[in-house]
């Protein structure tokens, strides 16, 4: 098993888990589950179980990121901001970062992932990310054979008015050639989608984007 790590923010106190790095539980502490109550309104991880909300799957397998075993440490954002940097290496050299980081703002916090190559060689093929979904609030539909195999796109700046939108499906995602950005193009935005939820990444202001692949 893994160990608790407690995170807070403005309105709501949570609990992550080494184990995956996954949000193990969230509650609201303005909001309480019965007019004049003291007990604190339970948003996700409410169902007695051991399914985390927010864990990261490698769609294709090869990277076991919701099994493994993160190390976690605790920092400040240049602005001052509480943050939590998970961190695993695999036994190829990937290391990945996920960070839970607070906004500032009431009720919300900002997931973020980093993949850096640390051997320093050539690592071929994609990665498909998929993000499991809030658990306890919204049925997280991941296992269920229903649940739709995603696609991933990426939309790219390739000159004034001039756009260029990249798919991925099916066999792509685990076998398809990643778009490597030319110079003079822009990654305007990249994201999965898949029948339940989408998630879109677009890059902050000043950071350079080498290639766009599935993720």
């Amino acid at each position: 098993p893994g160990e608790p790590v407690p995170f807070a923010g403005q309105g709501y106190e949570a609990e992550f888990d080494t184990r995956g790095a996954g949000l193990s539980w969230l509650r609201m502490t303005s909001y309480f589950t019965k007019p004049g109550g003291d007990e604190k309104l339970r948003l996700l991880g409410g169902r007695n179980d051991p399914v985390d909300s927010f864990l990261m799957r490698d769609f294709q397998g090869r990277y076991p990121l919701e099994r493994a075993l993160w190390t976690v440490e605790r920092r400040q954002t240049p602005e001052g901001r509480q943050q939590l940097v998970f961190s695993w290496t695999a036994d190829d050299g990937l290391v990945f970062t996920p960070t839970v980081t607070h906004t500032g703002h009431p009720y919300t916090f900002e997931l973020g992932l980093w993949v850096a190559n640390a051997t320093g060689g050539e690592l071929p093929g994609n990665i498909m990310f998929v993000l499991s979904g809030p658990h306890g609030l919204v049925d997280d539909q991941v296992d269920s054979p229903l649940y739709p195999a995603p696609s991933a796109v990426a939309l790219i700046q390739e000159g004034p008015g001039k756009q260029d939108l990249k798919e991925w499906k099916g066999s792509d995602l685990a076998q398809g050639t990643p778009r490597k950005l030319a110079s003079g193009e822009d990654l305007i935005a990249a994201g999965v989608m898949s029948n339940y939820f989408t998630s879109l990444l677009v890059p902050a202001d000043g950071k350079l984007v080498d290639q766009v692949q599935p993720g």
